[in-house]
Formats: structure tokens, C-alpha cells, sequence
């Protein structure tokens, strides 16, 4: 994979951002190259990030030869990997910001008012 959208992925602030860089590096595949995909994992269009993690389990699945045999399925596997990790990022890291803000945790005790007898 190009350093170049490496990089792109890793500025991606959003798995919003990361469905148009991979967007990008989808419509600039030249169509011979595209060819050389199995027809079924050829992907199309992507609407959520979900869907781009997907796609890149069932290209990994699909591996069975190296880069130099396979070059264009290995690069394309590389790329929605690298994406689905970036997402992946993302959402750890909104998550800890989520946990950051929140409220701190109510004790679950029984009342905070119980008295003791002697």
C-alpha cells in the first residue's frame, strides 16, 4: 500500500473521514488493475464503517497466495485492513472521551443514610 494513503488514514478524524479516503483510493484503481480482483470482492460503494470492516475480513479470508502472486488482492486487503484498524482507533478513542466526561458512578450500597444500633 502507498504511504501516501497510509497516511490519509491515519489524518482521518472521523470514520466518516475514513469512508472518503477509502472512497478516494477506490475511485483512483485503474479499471485494468480492478480486473485482476475476484469479481465478488470487488467492492462498490460503502455506507458505513461497518461495512468497510466487513469487506476487509472477507478479503483477508481470501488470501491464499503471497503479494507476488496475488499483488492487487494483497494491496486492496492491505488498504481495507489499514481502514478498518484506523476505525477501530476512532472509536476507542471516542469511547475513552465518552468515559472521560461521564458522570462518576453512583454507589449501588443500600442507603446512604443506614444507622447502626448497639
Amino acid at each position: 500500500m502507498n504511504k501516501a494513503w497510509q497516511a490519509r488514514l491515519d489524518r482521518a478524524s472521523s470514520t466518516q473521514d475514513v469512508l472518503e479516503v477509502v472512497s478516494e483510493f477506490l475511485s483512483k484503481w485503474p479499471p485494468g488493475e480492478r480486473e485482476d480482483i475476484p469479481l465478488d470482492l470487488r467492492p462498490g460503494a460503502f455506507e458505513s464503517a461497518q461495512e468497510v470492516i466487513a469487506h476487509a475480513f472477507t478479503l483477508v479470508q481470501r488470501l491464499d497466495g503471497t503479494a507476488k502472486t496475488d499483488p492487487e488482492l494483497h494491496r486492496m486487503s492491505t488498504f481495507f485492513t489499514k481502514a478498518s484498524l484506523r476505525i477501530f482507533a476512532l472509536d476507542e478513542e471516542a469511547a475513552l472521551a465518552s468515559d472521560a466526561h461521564a458522570p462518576p458512578a453512583r454507589s449501588q450500597r443500600g442507603g446512604s443514610h443506614s444507622s447502626h444500633e448497639s
